[in-house]
């Protein structure tokens, strides 16, 4: 349809308007439902920039509905939601829309003009592509860890994204629009740095560097700025973007290691301790302070392998060549000790600790030492081994005369035995050898006193000496010499342990109280209170029944429980904690108390029910289980002193029963 048929004469005006616009106009009749409502609109007239030119012939499209011309849905509804909505208001309407079938974006006028529904469209689908990619590069921006800050040339901020509110603590809506300056302190390392990035704007437009700066809370941190200037097309200053990184935590990394470093060198000068690093394929060696000093050499020498193999005594020299070789040759860690002659003459002991490094394909690179002078360590070694040799003798020698004393006493027993009988017939006679046994056995009670009470002197000399070493080079020495020292201080405990042990048994008859009347879950209760931490350590339980009243010395019984509920725990099995039910029954034959003490530990064979109670007689090494073997022996003297005797029942596996009686009275 010709355009000029659409409008009277007095609008003329339109005709060039709508012929020669670069806009797309289109001239619509509506179709409307049964309702009158819109739901179509049928092509009157087309302009010649209407996009729909380059889809078809306009004699195709004329008389046609939008629903047979566009294959785009989305549009028609935004198209008939218009016009529905200028109907009912009266009023032009403005909509933007998008086209699938023609991938493109238009900004829309409609109006109605002499009853026709009239659109102008104009193409604006580069600036909606414009405005996705300033939404991607504003998301990407948003989602860097960076700080990334914009401000004017007021150095008012314009752009504050999520890194930098992560960063400095202000959100984006409470600092847009403020001066950088009033918020963000910056303080710089050196005058020089500031003239230096001002400068640098101004000339090339971009610094980058080092500053401090200051958080919300008022935390000072160190960033890493780079700083980009901009200008207008004339060359005005029109702000800058910044991106700032924190460096707190590497700078705060650093500077431990160079205290952590600083502290190394004097723990090195303090032990006698250095290190060197040897590059093979240069032969030169790098020496660290300490090995100067262990070594008496120059620091202001160049070193080199030679210089320090020829300082080793000649005898050891192979030692260090064999080690270095194994290594090179074997790619593992070796350990060695030496003699040195330093240039002042002294002849020093030393200890070597080193590794090889390799490249990717396994090539050696280095070798990395650690040294440590131990000459005094050494000399104290020495010392302790002499004392250790005389303390072995003695115990040796006391040993041997403790059992000649019990054999002798056993013989004595046994001759008892055989002439009770005859004794039996003269009570002066009877008397007589009573008397005699018990000095005789007072006799050995204190000669096994006097014995262990002798062993103290051989025992304080190795005492001081370890406490003397602990003093001086604890933590200050190598791994090796910590442990020396930790097998020392274990052998005077244990042999501490062992005298103590030695000393209750002798004392078990000589230093007894008298019997009086003693409730036993007293006397189970402070038992558990001395083996508290044990108890606890172990997560032991302890259960039992009703306990009677007995004629006891109450430390002893309090001892026996002791030694007793102790090996419970000390032998228990190492995937379940120990179960301890102590129990007592009446035995009316023999009016006695029948005691018994049952563990859920590992057992152990009925073959040796009765070595257990020998005194320095173990099951276990000293590795396996601490010890001194006389724990049960002094329980079966505490019981024969009471009048009763003691046993066990046990399997392998199946824990262990100990019992022992006591009269009722």
């Amino acid at each position: 349809m010709e355009l000029k048929s659409l409008f009277s004469l007095n609008e003329t005006d339109y005709l060039t308007i709508f012929e020669n616009t670069q806009e797309e106009i289109h001239i619509h009749e509506l179709v409307h439902d049964r309702d009158n409502k819109v739901i179509d609109f049928a092509f009157k007239y087309i302009n010649p920039a209407s996009t729909l030119n380059s889809t078809a012939s306009k004699e195709k499209i004329i008389g046609k509905r939008a629903s047979e011309i566009y294959k785009s849905p989305r549009a028609i509804a935004d198209y008939v939601k218009a016009a529905n909505e200028i109907i009912r208001t009266q009023k032009s309407k403005k909509f933007e829309t998008y086209f699938e079938s023609l991938n493109k974006h238009f900004a829309v006028s409609a109006f109605f003009l002499n009853g026709l529904f009239v659109t102008v469209g104009r193409d604006i689908s580069e600036q909606k592509e414009a405005e996705n990619q300033i939404m991607i590069q504003a998301e990407i921006l948003s989602e860097v860890r960076d700080a990334v800050i914009a401000v004017d040339d007021a150095n008012h901020i314009t752009y504050w994204n999520k890194g930098a509110e992560d960063l400095y603590g202000f959100k984006s809506e409470e600092i847009l629009g403020k001066i950088f300056s009033d918020v963000v302190n910056y303080r710089w390392l050196n005058v020089e740095d500031r003239k230096n990035a001002h400068q640098r704007l101004k000339t090339i437009g971009k610094w980058h560097g080092e500053n401090l700066s200051t958080k919300k809370n008022g935390e000072e941190i160190y960033v890493e700025s780079s700083i980009h200037a901009f200008k207008d097309d004339k060359g005005n200053y029109i702000g800058t973007i910044s991106v700032i990184h924190d460096l707190t935590e590497p700078v705060h990394i650093k500077q431990a290691l160079e205290k952590n470093y600083n502290r190394l060198q004097e723990a090195q000068r303090i032990g006698h301790i250095g290190n060197w690093e040897w590059d093979i394929p240069s032969n030169v060696i790098t020496l660290s302070e300490g090995m100067y000093q262990i070594y008496g050499i120059n620091s202001s020498n160049l070193v080199k392998y030679d210089t320090i193999l020829n300082m080793i005594l000649p005898e050891d020299q192979d030692i260090v060549n064999y080690n270095l070789e194994k290594a090179l040759r074997e790619r593992k860690p070796f350990k060695y000790e030496i003699k040195i002659r330093r240039q002042d003459g002294n002849i020093r002991i030393i200890s070597c600790r080193g590794e090889v490094v390799t490249d990717f394909a396994g090539h050696p690179l280095n070798i990395i030492c650690v040294e440590q002078d131990i000459t005094e360590r050494k000399e104290i070694e020495y010392a302790l081994g002499e004392a250790k040799n005389e303390l072995e003798t003695k115990v040796k020698r006391r040993t041997k005369e403790l059992k000649e004393a019990n054999e002798r006493l056993q013989r004595e027993l046994e001759e008892r035995k055989i002439t009770e009988n005859k004794l039996k017939k003269s009570q002066k006679n009877l008397k007589s050898l009573i008397e005699e046994l018990k000095r005789s056995n007072e006799e050995l009670q204190q000669f096994a006193y006097v014995s262990s009470h002798d062993l103290q002197e051989p025992l304080r000399t190795i005492t001081s000496f370890t406490q003397l070493i602990e003093r001086r080079y604890k933590d200050k020495l190598d791994s090796d010499a910590d442990e020396f020292i930790e097998y020392i201080v274990d052998a005077a405990k244990r042999m501490q342990t062992l005298i103590n042990d030695l000393l209750n048994y002798s004392r078990v008859a000589t230093r007894g109280k008298d019997f009086e009347l003693t409730n036993t879950e007293e006397i189970l209760e402070n038992t558990k209170f001395n083996l508290y931490a044990s108890i606890k350590e172990n997560s032991a339980q302890i259960t039992h029944e009703n306990l009677p009243k007995i004629m006891a010395d109450k430390r002893q019984m309090i001892q026996l429980f002791q030694n007793l509920i102790g090996n419970a725990i000390k032998f228990k099995k190492p995937d379940e904690p120990p179960k301890i039910h102590i129990k007592a029954r009446k035995d009316k034959n023999r009016n006695e108390h029948v005691f018994s003490v049952h563990d859920n530990g590992i057992g152990m064979d009925p073959q040796y029910a009765e070595r257990i109670f020998i005194i320095f007689q173990r099951l276990h090494t000293q590795d396996e289980y601490e010890g001194t073997g006389i724990g049960l022996a002094v329980s079966k003297r505490i019981v024969e002193r009471h009048g009763g005797h003691i046993w066990v029942e046990s399997e392998p596996g199946a824990g262990s029963t100990f019992y022992f009686t006591l009269p009722k009275s």
